[in-house]
């Protein structure tokens, strides 16, 4: 099950519903063992966050990747998973939600071109009833080599929650009356 959805730079972003074409990338935390490339990549910033607009949850994550000692050409991407509670958030067909997010395209390369950043945001609306309890949620970000799936760095960060209009009565459905200021 594919979708995409573009970036503030207009890069696509693909949403794999239960994806499992890239193991190393899903499965196991930290970085692969064995791993090709001698690039150093950090996850520099990660932030998070979800309101509830105009009848879905709206999911926005920015975020900054450094690759440094970068040799070759090789692809990288980010892979955001969503966990709700410990557990992964899941589609409809109850698989695991991943967003797949290409770097390709650099917000800043150095003199020499051995340091490359990529910073963006990434929005996305999430699926009727895949959220049940906003405030437990937590995105984890993986950077993977695109041509042979090792993990490069991981991070992970809470999602904020914006309370704005809505309010959480119970697990499973939601009340609609205003709170504050519209």
């Amino acid at each position: 099950m594919f979708a995409s959805r573009t970036t503030q730079s207009g890069l696509f972003v693909f949403l794999l519903a239960g994806a499992m074409q890239s193991p190393a990338a899903l499965a196991g935390h930290g970085r692969s063992p064995g791993r090709q490339f001698r690039a150093d990549v950090d996850i520099e910033s990660l932030k998070a966050e979800i309101c509830f607009d105009r009848g879905a949850w709206s999911l926005s994550v920015c975020y900054e990747v450094e690759i440094e000692d970068l040799r070759g050409s090789p692809r990288f991407d980010l892979v955001l998973g969503l966990i709700e509670g410990g557990r992964p958030v899941l589609d409809r067909f109850g698989r695991p939600m991943v967003f797949v997010i290409p770097l390709s395209r650099p917000t800043e390369i150095d003199r020499c071109g051995e340091e490359v950043k990529f910073k963006d945001r990434f929005a996305a609306r999430l699926p009727n009833g895949a959220c049940v309890n906003p405030e437990r949620l937590k995105v984890e970000a993986r950077v993977v080599a695109a041509t042979n799936g090792c993990v490069m760095d991981t991070d992970d960060c809470s999602v904020r929650f914006q309370r704005g209009g809505l309010r959480i009565a119970g697990a499973g459905f939601m009340d609609f009356r205003f709170h504050g200021r519209r």
